[in-house]
């Protein structure tokens, strides 16, 4: 009897998340703006991260697209992570050829960022572009 009570309980909970979830469509935007400030301001809070490039550039930067004409703070945080955490492994990659190269110096040099580009497929997209820099 108890496994069915807990059966039953478990059952209505998760049709009642069912139907939380059927009557929120997941892709409307909040009904004000500010609210994705807020929600951005609270996860900064909580969130042991905080971001180390400037979130106004990054905002700028996904505005420069003529097809992206509003940028919500969730997204320019999201954004802002994922290039550290891009920036992180492209410097890692880096360190590890200048210490291959057997060489006496500490200094991270373009060569030795070239050289990650190219011993990685990983940054196999960023051949070519590096050149001018």
């Amino acid at each position: 009897e108890e496994e069915e009570e807990k059966g039953r309980m478990e059952t209505e909970a998760r049709q009642e998340q069912e139907e939380q979830s059927r009557s929120q469509p997941l892709d409307t935007a909040p009904p004000h703006p500010e609210e994705d400030d807020l929600i951005a301001a609270e996860v900064l809070a909580e969130e042991s991260w905080k971001p180390q490039l400037p979130l106004a550039r990054i905002k700028a930067i996904a505005r420069s697209d003529s097809q992206v004409h509003m940028v919500a703070q969730d997204a320019v945080l999201a954004l802002a992570k994922a290039a550290e955490l891009f920036l992180e492994q492209l410097a890692e990659a880096s360190y590890r050829e200048l210490h291959q190269a057997k060489g006496k110096r500490k200094t991270l040099q373009k060569k030795d960022v070239l050289a990650a580009v190219d011993a990685s497929a990983q940054f196999e997209f960023l051949e070519g572009t590096l050149e001018d820099v």
